[in-house]
């Protein structure tokens, strides 16, 4: 066992339906809650000064049947637990505004390690692990082996930011390869970007809700664990071959 971070999961119920994609939903709560609480740099990614702050984000924002998620990693799940959500009004998107009605708390401590073997996880939303430069290098790539080997290559260096950000050290060689992958379309600050949608497997122990990738306060890259006995996604895409 590598260690245990402090993981915190608020899900917010709303005082009436909410429909509309996850991506978008999760997008416009990050915005909402950074006008709820103006004066609070948890709601932030900037420094005192205005910067972009590039750092891991150890507040991030979801979406799960119609509901909202606030997650916290850490320091930060001492302070969202402090903030008073009960009755909070926001406005999501050009909609009127909602009440949060009622809350359900999670808290826990995530365990990360080793593995003995190969676990096998499943991104439940996309994870967005290219950028501009990369996806162009990507898309002119010879051989569909040249673009499985940058696809894994991307989940790996993507998989240690995540660690590296959470204050976790990995000292083996991180192993991970997609199992069934697919491209899929993610808007995202009003840009159309190529998302990763699938399941993977690794010599890491990692945590559910863990999120990887770019634009993961934002709701892209959160896994889950396939438990034992649970059978992969029959339905699922195979490796894609391009």
């Amino acid at each position: 066992m590598l260690g245990k971070r402090l993981y915190t999961e608020i899900e917010l119920c709303w005082d009436r339906v909410i429909p509309g994609p996850a991506a978008t939903r999760a997008g416009q709560l990050r915005g909402a809650l950074a006008t709820a609480f103006t004066d609070d740099d948890l709601f932030h990614q900037h420094a005192a000064n205005g910067q972009l702050l590039y750092r891991y984000p150890h507040v991030q924002y979801r979406w799960r049947a119609g509901r909202g998620l606030v997650i916290g990693w850490q320091a930060a799940t001492e302070r969202l637990l402090r903030l008073p959500w009960l009755d909070l009004e926001l406005c999501l998107g050009a909609a009127s505004a909602v009440r949060v009605a009622d809350i359900r708390l999670t808290t826990r401590h995530a365990p990360f390690g080793i593995g003995e073997r190969l676990h096998h996880y499943r991104f439940v939303s996309p994870a967005l692990l290219f950028n501009q430069r990369i996806y162009a290098a990507y898309r002119v790539m010879d051989t569909t082996e040249q673009r499985q080997a940058e696809r894994n290559r991307l989940l790996i260096a993507s998989l240690l930011i995540a660690l590296r950000g959470l204050g976790v050290h990995f000292p083996e060689r991180l192993y991970a390869i997609f199992t069934r992958c697919e491209r899929v379309f993610c808007r995202y600050k009003r840009q159309e970007l190529i998302g990763l949608q699938g399941e993977f497997v690794s010599n890491a122990v990692l945590p559910d809700g863990l999120g990887i990738g770019h634009a993961v306060s934002h709701g892209y890259g959160w896994i889950t664990a396939i438990r034992s006995g649970e059978t992969p996604n029959p339905t699922a895409p195979p490796q894609i071959q391009g």
